[in-house]
């Protein structure tokens, strides 16, 4: 492990002591930062087997303390999220989960990118096509999770973990945000890998 990387472990460390101190619900910390502890051994694990750039981890991490903010206080009480709504002209909505949603598909995109790169070669569609497959999936599967969990918690807990917010749409406009996160992130690694492919740079 680099100094870089372990400076990385470090703030991720410290933020999940951050957020285990007084969070809003200890039930919804536990269900919101499960996630967390799976994802990060398994970054550990692909990090011994390929080689993932400091930015791809700084990316994951950044993504990871979205999830670890919304344990302390919950999904719908996240301060920032009302100074979001505030931006956005939206009234009466913590815009906090959006904004995870769509960070899950930015900040994901270029490390899966990598990987999969690394696992089966240069091959352009696939090293676009996959990352993309694999985030979107992840996505609807987060969302069967929250239907599960709105079946069998309690109604407050449904209510901090989901934070629906009184949307219809919600599970359908999440989806989308983690889909127009990718189409960003799609975009900007397209144009950077054509400008790297007409200058020769291979490194």
């Amino acid at each position: 492990m680099t100094r870089y990387q372990k400076i990385l472990v470090g703030i991720f460390g410290l933020t999940i002591i951050w957020s285990a101190l007084s969070p809003a619900s200890g039930a919804d910390w536990f269900l919101e930062i499960a996630p967390v502890f799976l994802v990060f051994p398994v970054v550990v694990y692909l990090g011994r087997k390929f080689t993932l750039s400091n930015l791809s981890y700084t990316l994951i991490l950044i993504y990871l303390i979205l999830p670890i903010v919304q344990a302390h206080y919950g999904v719908a009480s996240v301060p920032f999220g009302f100074t979001l709504a505030k931006w956005e002209g939206i009234i009466g909505r913590n815009m906090f989960d959006r904004l995870t949603h769509f960070s899950f598909g930015l900040f994901w995109f270029y490390p899966l990118y990598e990987l999969f790169k690394q696992s089966i070669g240069t091959r352009p569609f696939l090293n676009y096509f996959i990352p993309t497959s694999v985030i979107l999936a992840f996505s609807s599967v987060y969302e069967v999770i929250e239907l599960i969990v709105r079946q069998m918690a309690s109604e407050r807990l449904s209510f901090l973990f989901i934070a629906a917010q009184a949307d219809f749409w919600d599970t359908s406009k999440d989806m989308a945000n983690t889909l127009e996160g990718v189409a960003v992130a799609l975009v900007v690694v397209y144009c950077i890998e054509r400008y790297r492919f007409k200058k020769g740079i291979t490194a």
